[in-house]
């Protein structure tokens, strides 16, 4: 009897423990803790938000309404996980531009410069400020900084230590034999043998990426005046001023070339446009209309930018492949180093669509890596996915999407 007994409180304690330990399970199942943290569920997690992304074509919004998009994935990532999203291979859709140490009249230079881009379907828009270049912290806030007229570049140890640490500094200036050994190291540059005069003329620079974001930014014409029903502006190209009209139709009339729409091709005589420039055929293409805003695509393997002197001559270093060739010589216009992270030299230049165009291809270029969300977990996985935007210039972007564990 007494055995009997026993064994029915060994059955029932048994029982107890069962219930308690599925009731444990239950509860933990509940709130989804997880008690191993295995990157299985995190990589099929990532996976099937990469599939739905792009079967349902939602990548398409990264840049044209990229809140939505983060809308999108903040959906199907499960509540446990932390996300975050870098982007590669495209333009911020804001580059914060920092003005150092600049005067008045140096920041109202780059506001009317830095006008916002349109292309691939998508808007790149520039912010301009001035910043006091007292210590690394300043410069940090800003995506790039722009130092216009100043030379003291290679003596200056707060300049050096922010390029060291892979900052992304401008200088726009003329250079003459007195400031010259102030910014040669920075920039790379280097005097030719018995120059006297500094011709300051380019094509297309050979860095692959800032030829790709000048073709990118093209010309962009403001067209705000009313006259006769339409909405008329100046496209200022090769030292010339040509009226531009938009109807109400969004049809363009371009001085000395006529009527044309959206997509089409025209193309302009060098020499006839400027007795400077070459006796060949540039072509352009009305990439995009608006109703008081035009953006117009150079299209030539090669564009000749105008020639304007002072007084010395100045080349980059052909073995590093950043030098700008002209239609007669190779002197550059635009040098970056590649030794001391990202500092590019522009000289100061008369304002103009093709002069504009260039720093904005410059910046764009610097600029083509950015955080999208910030990934808060301390480790996780890491899902690429890749988008091809269309269609004026071939890009394709990676989006990195990291998840991890928050519990």
């Amino acid at each position: 009897m007494q055995k009997r007994k026993a064994f029915t409180h060994f059955i029932e304690v048994s029982f107890a423990i069962l219930i308690f330990t599925i009731s444990i399970l239950t509860s933990l199942s509940a709130i989804d803790i997880k008690t191993s943290f295995s990157s299985h569920r995190l990589v099929t997690t990532g996976i099937s938000l990469a599939e739905v992304l792009r079967n349902t074509y939602k990548l398409e919004k990264i840049f044209s309404s990229p809140e939505e998009f983060q809308t999108e994935i903040e959906y199907y990532v499960p509540k446990n996980m932390y996300y975050g999203i870098e982007i590669t291979g495209a333009p911020k859709f804001v580059i914060k531009v920092g003005c150092a140490n600049c005067s008045g009249r140096a920041y109202l230079f780059l506001k009317s410069l830095l006008t916002p881009v349109y292309y691939n379907n998508r808007w790149v828009n520039f912010t301009v400020e001035i910043f006091d270049f007292t210590s690394i912290s300043d410069a940090r806030e800003f995506d790039s900084i722009i130092f216009v007229n100043f030379s003291n570049f290679d003596n200056n140890p707060l300049i050096q230590e922010y390029l060291s640490k892979g900052g992304r500094l401008i200088a726009i200036n003329d250079i003459n034999s007195t400031i010259f050994s102030n910014m040669d190291e920075t920039f790379a540059l280097s005097l030719s043998a018995g120059a006297s005069t500094y011709l300051n003329f380019s094509s297309y620079p050979q860095n692959p990426k800032i030829a790709k974001y000048f073709i990118a930014s093209g010309f962009d014409v403001a067209a705000t005046n009313a006259i006769n029903g339409k909405k008329n502006g100046k496209w200022k190209i090769w030292g010339n001023a040509k009226d531009v009209n938009i109807t109400s139709s969004l049809q363009v009339e371009i001085e000395g070339v006529g009527a044309l729409k959206e997509g089409d091709v025209f193309c302009l005589n060098g020499n006839s446009e400027n007795p400077s420039l070459p006796n060949e055929n540039f072509c352009f293409k009305i990439r995009k209309v608006f109703p008081e805003l035009l953006f117009i695509q150079p299209l030539n393997s090669s564009f000749p930018f105008l020639d304007f002197s002072d007084s010395v001559k100045v080349r980059g270093s052909e073995k590093e492949g950043n030098i700008l060739s002209s239609h007669s010589q190779s002197y550059s216009l635009v040098i970056i180093n590649k030794t001391s992270s990202r500092a590019v030299w522009i000289s100061y230049f008369p304002q103009s669509s093709e002069y504009r165009a260039l720093l904005k291809g410059v910046i764009m270029a610097m600029n083509t890596e950015f955080i999208m969300k910030t990934f808060l977990g301390s480790e996780g996985i890491e899902i690429p996915i890749f988008y091809e935007t269309c269609c004026d210039i071939p890009e394709t972007v990676k989006i990195l999407l990291k998840l991890g564990y928050k519990y």
